[in-house]
């Protein structure tokens, strides 16, 4: 199976997953964590798009944090579309 992902804000090289035959493809979205990210239960899956509403505060340190969260997940794939919270 395969699926074609656009680069970051719709815009950029597009990336292309590709997965063994008979296999379904698994999208995970999730949004508003504000914060709460590694309290958050992430089910597994190929893909895990971030739907926005990441911080609390929109501070650099949460952000930083996030990416580090991000970055130990097992999803070969991440995007993330929009940062901060709701101010």
């Amino acid at each position: 199976m395969r699926a074609e992902t656009a680069g970051k804000g719709g815009k950029g090289p597009r990336r292309l997953v590709v997965i063994e035959a008979n296999t379904m493809l698994r999208i995970v979205c999730v949004s508003d964590t504000h914060g709460k990210h590694r309290k958050t239960m992430i089910p597994d899956g190929h893909i895990l798009l971030h739907a926005g509403d990441l911080t609390e505060h929109g501070k650099l340190d949460e952000v930083e944090d996030f990416n580090r969260w991000l970055g130990s997940l097992p999803h070969r794939h991440n995007d993330v579309d929009g940062f901060t919270g709701n101010r």
